[in-house]
């Protein structure tokens, strides 16, 4: 079943009817990559509790591109923090790749951060004494995925596959910006995780390198990928399939662009401690990792 969003929100099927009840329930039953239910978030200040997220209910599925626009303050930092388990929300539930993040201890956050979520920063935050190759290898390291001996050429595909694979060996103040932001993005596909987060990542690039960046998420995205960003860019935001608008700590308007879009399916690798059930999850693919089903 191929699916398409209307105006309202509500998606069409392909003889551009609203999907029925069913169709629409099924639709839903795939799988969630990002569910937050009642997330609060409340920081101590003199003056007393500051209530940075208000209540956040939020279902990101596998295979959305989904922005996040706001003002400074609004709370989208805020919010990224909670589903990647940066911090811990005051009340609330977050299953993220089908794991409650809450019951893991600093440790296991680390390395289950690693293996499902990738995330680029604004500011790059590559280590300037590693060369681009090596910043790439650097979450395989930290969490032992794949074979030693073959890190380094994974990392020089990875680069080629977003296109700086000729600065491999260069160090990060070497390299412009946007090859810093591609190297960057490259890192946090290091272990090939289903989850993408993007804060601000074209903030400091001029529009015709930020507008590469975007068609490299869009690409990812193409690939199966999650890809959630964070922006200021109205422009950026708006060629994005679903926007989510944060004011004071809450999410005050959705909108729900018109595209066309395979449901797709995600089997999670499962860990002894917090992964959730999958017993309501419809098998559409058989095997591991992404695969797109048409009914």
């Amino acid at each position: 079943m191929l699916s398409w969003f209307r105006k309202d929100g509500k998606r069409n099927g392909r003889n551009g009817q609203a999907l029925s009840a069913m169709e629409e329930s099924a639709f839903h039953l795939t799988e969630s990559m990002i569910s937050l239910r009642g997330i609060t978030k409340a920081y101590d200040t003199d003056a007393g509790p500051f209530w940075a997220l208000k209540g956040i209910d939020l279902q990101v599925y596998a295979g959305e591109f989904v922005s996040v626009v706001g003002k400074s303050g609004s709370g989208k930092s805020t919010l990224i923090n909670m589903f990647t388990g940066i911090d811990h929300p005051t009340d609330g539930e977050a299953v993220v790749a089908q794991t409650r993040i809450r019951q893991l201890d600093e440790g296991r956050m680390a390395e289950w951060r690693g293996r499902h979520m990738g995330i680029v920063f604004q500011f790059f935050q590559l280590l300037p004494t590693l060369t681009i190759a090596e910043n790439v290898m650097l979450p395989m390291d930290l969490c032992q995925m794949y074979d030693p001996a073959e890190r380094y050429q994974r990392a020089l595909h990875i680069l080629d596959q977003v296109g700086v694979a000729d600065s491999a060996a260069k160090f990060p103040a070497e390299v412009s910006g946007g090859h810093q932001q591609r190297a960057a993005i490259a890192r946090a596909l290091a272990n090939d995780p289903p989850i993408l987060v993007a804060d601000e990542p074209t903030g400091n690039l001029d529009s015709s390198t930020a507008d590469s960046i975007f068609r490299l998420f869009e690409s990812l995205v193409d690939e199966g990928k999650t890809v959630l960003m964070v922006t200021h860019d109205a422009e950026l935001a708006g060629r994005v399939p679903r926007t989510l608008s944060l004011a004071d700590g809450l999410i005050v308007d959705e909108e729900i662009r018109i595209t066309a879009a395979p449901v797709l399916s995600w089997t999670p690798e499962l860990t002894p401690q917090g992964t959730v059930p999958r017993s309501n999850t419809p098998d559409l693919g058989g095997k591991a990792g992404f695969s797109p089903a048409y009914n």
